[in-house]
């Protein structure tokens, strides 16, 4: 089957401006499937408004693939709606895209080095007070100068409650933990000061957490809502907004919740505890503000598998298993403030693509196998370093025949000659840049 477009543009107000989609067609597959021509390069939701199809959504890739929902089995028309800033993509070296707390994508525009990039007006959400723009590169005057690299954007938000708001389902006369400090709202009529509390009715509850600190009973068996129940625990977290009353979020507070779909971090949050993340396999889009600028240990984000999208300004350091099997990860663009790269960080994150200048001019190490398994990375761009990192070993990088390590050229000589870096050079990987 196929599924005709009608001619669309991408980037600018219909009629005028960005690049049209000139009817490609979309191949689909029984499972709910979408294959686009190879050539799109616009980005845009794309929805299906047949009623047979129930007006599900397709995510758009940059290189033209779509993805349905399962079950899809009907034929419609396809729109495509400009992402929000409008203006045109533009045909630059370079990519910008900014991105909401929940993985929206607000703005994407294409720039070459020295041109500049208009942030776009701050969203509004009923309950969330926007804080600043977590930004890969600085801002000055709401506006972002590319230099080399591509640049990621992510908003920030405080709850404009004051308090932490926890979305759940509970089940009915079940007893349901909050590990937070401080008086909760439990969102049907009750407050106090407990740890625990039976709901009922079950449903959808929204727990408000005057604290700014977590119980010690947060641990490898108790997240921030626990149950008795390990079933039911795994399964009852929906999201949380932190307020910037919190300025430490501990280990293990999100692991092994599974129906978890997104967090916010405000300013004000300073550290983020290892194995926080992991097992979440419904969380697509983690943004971290800048004042958040250590990840005390490992695995922060092992296992997520939905996880697209990671914006930080701050990190200094990406810790040991920090995105192991992250297969989903395809935006990440490591700051310029992060000094080390931990043992198989980004093992076996398969979606991940050459990108320029994928690392931070200042790093000074790289772990064992911190790329294995990166089957789509070509160019491993090191053209920006002022000092040689150290490498633990040889199989730190996915290789193949046309790989390539890219080296500043007054550093060349002494980088294929330096410590592990020897042993790969005698493959002739490493190239000049």
């Amino acid at each position: 089957m196929s599924l005709n477009f009608n001619t669309f543009t991408i980037g600018g107000e219909q009629g005028g401006g960005g690049t049209p989609i000139n009817n490609q067609d979309i191949t689909v597959t029984e499972n709910g499937e979408y294959q686009a021509e190879e050539g799109y390069t616009g980005l845009g939701t794309v929805t299906v408004n047949t009623p047979v199809v129930n007006n599900q959504d397709l995510s758009v890739t940059q290189n033209g693939e779509y993805t349905a929902d399962e079950g899809y089995s009907g034929l419609g028309t396809v729109t495509v709606n400009v992402p929000t800033g409008g203006g045109g993509l533009g045909t630059g070296e370079f990519c910008v895209k900014v991105y909401d707390y929940d993985g929206t994508l607000l703005k994407v525009q294409y720039l070459n080095s020295g041109e500049t990039f208009d942030l776009p007006e701050a969203p509004t959400h009923t309950g969330l007070t926007f804080q600043e723009w977590s930004s890969t590169k600085p801002i000055v005057n709401n506006q972002i100068t590319v230099v080399d690299r591509d640049v990621l954007v992510g908003a920030i938000y405080d709850t404009s409650s004051g308090m932490t708001e926890i979305d759940i389902e509970a089940p009915a006369s079940t007893a349901i933990y909050c590990y937070m400090n401080g008086t909760k709202d439990w969102g049907d009529g009750t407050t106090d000061t407990n740890t625990s509390h039976t709901y009922s009715t079950g449903g959808l509850y929204t727990i408000k957490c005057n604290g700014s600190t977590f119980t010690s009973s947060i641990n490898y068996n108790n997240n921030l809502i626990g149950s008795n129940s390990n079933a039911v625990m795994q399964y009852v977290l929906r999201a949380v907004r932190f307020s910037s009353n919190v300025s430490a979020i501990p280990y293990c507070i999100f692991l092994n919740c599974k129906d978890l779909k997104y967090v916010s971090i405000p300013k004000g949050v300073t550290s983020l505890g290892g194995f926080s993340f992991q097992y979440c396999y419904m969380v697509s889009c983690v943004i971290l503000p800048s004042t958040l600028t250590s990840i005390t240990d490992m695995t922060a984000f092992m296992d997520c598998r939905a996880l697209e999208v990671f914006i930080s300004s701050a990190i200094t350091s990406v810790p040991q298993n920090m995105f192991k099997n992250c297969t989903s990860l395809s935006d990440v663009i490591l700051p310029d403030t992060v000094t080390s790269i931990g043992a198989n960080a980004f093992d076996t994150c398969y979606s991940m693509s050459g990108r320029k200048s994928i690392f931070p001019n200042a790093l000074t190490s790289i772990g064992a196998s911190a790329f294995a398994n990166t089957y789509n990375i070509e160019n491993y761009d090191f053209s920006r370093s002022t000092t040689i990192p150290t490498l633990e070993n040889k199989n730190a990088f996915y290789l193949r025949t046309f790989s390539q390590i890219n080296v500043p050229a007054d550093l060349y000589s002494t980088w294929i000659t330096s410590g592990n870096w020897a042993n790969i050079n005698s493959f002739y990987f490493i190239v000049k840049s």
